[in-house]
C-alpha cells in the first residue's frame, strides 16, 4: 500500500478550510454605516507555494451607500470584483478595495463577489525565544509544515 503524503496534507488543509469556513461565514454589521453583510467564503491553501486563493460572496444591504470599502491584505494579487454577477471597476490601494456603486446599485440588495490570491510566507522561527506570543510574531504563513492565519492578517475581505 502506497502512502501519498501530499494527498494527506491536502486532506488536512481541506479539513482546516472547512473549519475556517465555519468560523468566517458570518453576518456583520458596520456601526458607522449601518451596512449589513453576510459572507460565504471559500478558500483553498497551496502549502508548497505558500499560497491562498479565495472567493468571498458577500450579500450586502447597501442602504443608499455610494461607496463600499473592504479591507484585505496588501499581499493580495489576481484580484477581481463582481457586483451582482457582473464585473465591476474598483480601486485597490493600501489594503483597501474601494467600489463606487452605480445609482441603480445604491439602496438595493447586492451580491459582491471578490476573487483573490495571496502569498503568506512569514518566516517562522525554528526555536522561538519565548512562548508569550503563540504566533511568535507571525501574522500569516502557509507551508507544508503547517499554516497560521491570524484574523488581522487580511486573508479574507472585511467590510471597512
Amino acid at each position: 500500500m502506497r502512502h501519498d503524503s501530499g494527498k494527506l496534507l491536502t486532506t488536512r488543509y481541506l479539513i482546516l478550510t472547512g473549519v475556517l469556513l465555519g468560523i468566517v461565514a458570518f453576518a456583520a454589521v458596520s456601526r458607522a454605516t449601518g451596512l449589513r453583510a453576510h459572507h460565504n467564503l471559500q478558500i483553498e491553501l497551496f502549502p508548497a507555494a505558500g499560497k491562498l486563493t479565495g472567493i468571498d460572496e458577500i450579500a450586502i444591504r447597501s442602504d443608499a451607500a455610494r461607496v463600499l470599502e473592504f479591507q484585505i491584505s496588501e499581499r493580495v494579487s489576481q484580484l477581481k470584483v463582481e457586483v451582482n454577477k457582473k464585473s465591476h471597476n474598483f480601486n485597490f490601494e493600501n489594503g483597501r478595495i474601494k467600489l463606487t456603486l452605480e445609482p441603480q446599485e445604491q439602496s438595493s440588495d447586492l451580491l459582491v463577489t471578490i476573487y483573490y490570491a495571496a502569498i503568506f510566507d512569514d518566516p517562522v522561527p525554528v526555536r522561538p525565544a519565548n512562548a508569550d506570543n503563540p504566533g511568535y510574531g507571525v501574522t500569516a504563513t502557509i507551508s507544508e509544515k503547517g499554516s497560521f492565519l491570524l484574523a488581522g492578517a487580511g486573508w479574507y475581505p472585511e467590510l471597512a
